[in-house]
């Protein structure tokens, strides 16, 4: 996911380095998340990061800091990245491939369900004006693509 914006950082992350317990998706005290981070090279004191919670109700934090609003730059290269078919893909795949590594308690949950409650956050939280068609197609077509 690195490779979405180039020059910027962009992981599936649970803050939990060498943790050899196990993460269940659907218990929120796990907080799997979205973390991007942005580098302006000119100005340090402009380096933030935004986090998007993937498996619970908890706000977008930025810095830190819950309920900022994303500067309007950065809801622009999302928007732009996620429109480009293939970048959108990769993305989805990854997201996919990531959230396989966490056992779910309910059996019945399937994998595409994690993903498009993963997806329909990401979106909701960048602006993405995504309805749940849209992200059920989206999820099919990664699907189908054979990668």
């Amino acid at each position: 996911m690195k490779r979405l914006i180039e020059g910027q950082s962009l992981r599936i992350d649970n803050h939990r380095r060498g943790g050899r317990g196990i993460d269940y998706y659907y218990d929120p005290a796990n907080d799997i998340h979205l973390d991007k981070t942005v580098y302006d090279r000119k100005k340090k004191r402009d380096t933030y990061q935004i986090r998007v919670p993937l498996n619970s109700e908890r706000p977008v934090s930025i810095n830190g800091k819950k309920n900022n609003e994303i500067p309007g730059r950065i809801l622009d290269e999302i928007r732009e990245a996620f429109a480009n078919n293939e970048k959108r893909e990769r993305f989805i795949k990854e997201m996919n491939d990531v959230l396989m590594n966490y056992p779910i308690l309910n059996g019945e949950i399937s994998m595409e369900d994690r993903v498009f409650d993963a997806l329909k956050r990401v979106a909701s939280a960048f602006g993405l004006n995504w309805d749940e068609r849209l992200i059920e197609k989206f999820i099919r077509e990664t699907k189908t693509i054979g990668k």
